[in-house]
């Protein structure tokens, strides 16, 4: 049981995103996917999803190629948590939350979804927003009850015993520090309870942090793929975010901490240099 990449390759307008990229995320196993902007990310984790698809390659939902499961029932196994949504319905909190449901409702929903919906809420810290309107909330806000939406997807086992998996790209987008921590800590929870999570994540000592599997991706190929401890080293971190970092260990938990070390004597730009000296 798993959801498998196998050698996928994704390419838009005649430009290869994607180069031959393998990946399985088992139950219970948190992943995260980190790279430069631009090395393909997004376009793996939607291909993932089912909403691209690869070129060459294929992906596996337990066993089964992704397209051949039906939407409802893929729908229950598989929750999508997108880097943004363009939703600009006058819907409440709770009402977005409540889609999340849809896939288990037959006719309306049921007090045991409103039960769910209202945890969700409460697990990402928004039960204070319940009956505010979508639209007025601040970005993060908007970001936390989306998570509360996909949670409430696959918050229970299924009745079928059939594994259940969490994908999020930049989870963390728009929030504090405080609420990427608690964010972290849902989806681990969820791993811990059997879920196989997916992350996409630009903070690599987040990812350090959390992650059981670090999937290191530069110019759409996977560069390294391993533990924290085995992935995240000056060398890779320099082949593929072209900066030089010291790795040490956290001072309160088992897992590298990285350091950035800015090269301040590297000059600017010209173009940038000339900006600078521009008058009226």
């Amino acid at each position: 049981m798993s959801i498998e990449a196998q050698s996928v390759t994704v390419s838009i307008r005649g430009k290869t995103i994607v180069q031959d990229v393998s990946l399985c995320i088992e139950p219970g196993q948190f992943v995260a996917i980190v790279g430069a902007n631009g090395a393909g990310k997004s376009t793996f984790i939607n291909v993932m999803s089912g909403d691209i698809q690869p070129e060459h390659g294929t992906v596996t939902l337990n066993g089964q190629p992704l397209r051949q499961w039906d939407v409802k029932s893929l729908a229950r196994m598989r929750a999508v948590l997108p880097q943004s949504s363009s939703l600009n319905a006058p819907f409440t909190a709770l009402e977005i939350v409540l889609m999340g449901r849809s896939p288990h409702i037959r006719g309306i929903e049921q007090p045991h979804d409103y039960a769910i919906a209202r945890e969700a809420l409460a697990a990402a810290q928004v039960s204070h927003l319940e009956q505010r309107a979508y639209t007025t909330l601040s970005g993060g806000e908007k970001q936390r009850v989306q998570l509360a939406r996909v949670l409430a997807q696959i918050w229970e086992p299924l009745e079928n015993g059939l594994p259940r998996y969490l994908l999020i790209d930049e989870p963390t987008n728009n929030l504090d520090i405080a609420h990427q921590h608690s964010t972290l800590k849902i989806a681990k929870r969820f791993a811990d309870q059997g879920v196989g999570v997916l992350a996409i994540l630009h903070d690599l000592n987040l990812a350090s942090q959390y992650a059981d599997q670090v999937v290191v991706i530069n110019e759409g190929a996977v560069l390294a793929n391993g533990t924290p401890d085995a992935v995240f080293t000056p060398e890779i971190i320099q082949n593929a975010f072209h900066i030089s970092v010291t790795i040490t260990r956290h001072p309160h938990m088992d897992c590298p901490l990285i350091i950035p070390i800015p090269d301040l004597a590297e000059p600017l730009p010209d173009v940038f240099s000339d900006a600078l000296l521009m008058t009226d």
